[in-house]
Order: C-alpha cells, then structure tokens, then sequence
C-alpha cells in the first residue's frame, strides 16, 4: 500500500536513495513473508523536509536487534552481512536527514526517514 501526501521533485542522489528504499524494503518482504503488508508513506513536514515511513506488519524485532540495528555488522541474517542498514543511515545522513525506527515484537517494525527537497539543505 502507499499513502502518498506528497508530490513534487527533489534533489537526492537518485543512486543511493534507491540503495535505501532497496535495503528497507527488502528486509521488510524478509519479515511478512508470503501474507503480510509493507505501506509506504510521503508527506511534507515542516521547514522544508519530507518523511519518508515505510511499515510492515512482520513479528517485529527483540530487544537486542533494536539495540543493535545500525551497527556495522550486526545481522540476525544466516547469509547477511550487517553492512545494509549501516550504509541505510550514513546515506540519509549523507543527505541531511535523519532515521528512526519503532518496532515491537509480534507488532511490525515502521521506519520514517525524514529528509530535506534538496540533499544537504
């Protein structure tokens, strides 16, 4: 599902924002497996950012991953490398804006990135 409040154009480097929604939307389709839901939201916050949220209704995180989440290698993955959501953060930094997340366990994780129109404004 999307829920779109927003339109109009940005200037982010298109490359490494597809690299984030890539890594965030994947480890969501990892989490709801096969019935679950991802909703994707955009709206215009104040001074000129926008938020970006992206939900899923997976079993959510345990404590120690949320303690963890954007350490470099860290990963509740068999095959992953932790190096995803690390690279996930410093990108949005890299673009003056900022990452949260909130996830409880059997309740679904929700992330909002919160970014200016224009990278490093």
């Amino acid at each position: 599902r999307t829920r779109m409040e927003w339109s109009g154009m940005v200037e982010w480097d298109r490359n490494q924002m597809k690299q984030v929604l890539i890594n965030l939307l994947q480890n969501s389709i990892e989490a709801i497996g096969k019935n679950g839901q991802i909703e994707i939201g955009l709206r215009k916050s104040a001074n000129r950012m926008l938020e970006l949220t992206l939900s899923d209704d997976g079993p959510g995180m345990d404590k120690k991953t949320r303690e963890n989440l954007f350490n470099l290698y860290y990963t509740t993955k068999a095959s992953g490398t932790g190096i995803g959501l690390s690279l996930v953060q410093r990108i949005i930094y890299e673009h003056g804006g900022s990452i949260t997340f909130e996830s409880e366990e059997g309740k679904g994780t929700s992330f909002a990135i919160r970014l200016p129109e224009k990278a490093g404004s």
